[in-house]
């Protein structure tokens, strides 16, 4: 990790400890199989321990946890994604789609207030942690090739649902 990385890593450690650990029927509680699944997978793991080959294999996870979980979850995929900074690796690619709302997602009031329902319990300082994780991608070339306006207009527009997140 580069120094700026480790930085980054040190906020999402420090914002996101304490965050309490959802129940297992918390963690993707929509009622289908797929969501039972990814449950069972994640439940016996703290976040701390969470292994890179799961945060592979549930590359799609983010976007199906409740609330709790998202916050619970995140810095997992947060720090493997600074472990692994690479922009086109799966994992971080999707990491990042999953925080970053398009324009049409601020459009779309369901879609919104899923995203504001997401970051109603984070902190100013969580926030500011994976703000800080977007600007270390933002800063990064390759990155901003790839996602292009997704992620330089997708951070602002996050920052204005954890701002609006009790409107939800």
């Amino acid at each position: 990790m580069t120094p700026e990385q480790s930085h980054v890593a040190d906020l999402i450690r420090t914002a996101f400890t304490g965050v309490p650990r959802p129940p297992a029927g918390n963690i993707a509680p929509h009622a289908c199989k797929d969501c039972a699944a990814l449950s069972a997978v994640l439940a016996p793991y703290t976040v701390e321990a969470l292994p890179d080959a799961v945060i592979e294999a549930e590359i799609n996870a983010l976007c199906h946890l409740s609330p709790e979980a998202f916050a619970y979850y995140l810095p997992a995929y947060l720090l493997y994604g600074l472990r692994h900074f690479i922009y086109h690796h799966l994992p971080t690619e999707m990491a990042l789609y999953t925080l970053l709302p398009r324009a049409e997602d601020e459009a779309n009031e369901e879609v919104a207030d899923r995203m504001r329902s997401r970051l109603r319990g984070f902190t100013a300082g969580q926030i500011q942690a994976v703000d800080a994780y977007l600007r270390l991608a933002e800063a990064d070339p390759a990155f901003r090739r790839y996602y292009g306006t997704q992620l330089t207009d997708g951070r602002p527009r996050l920052l204005r649902f954890w701002e609006e997140r009790w409107s939800a």
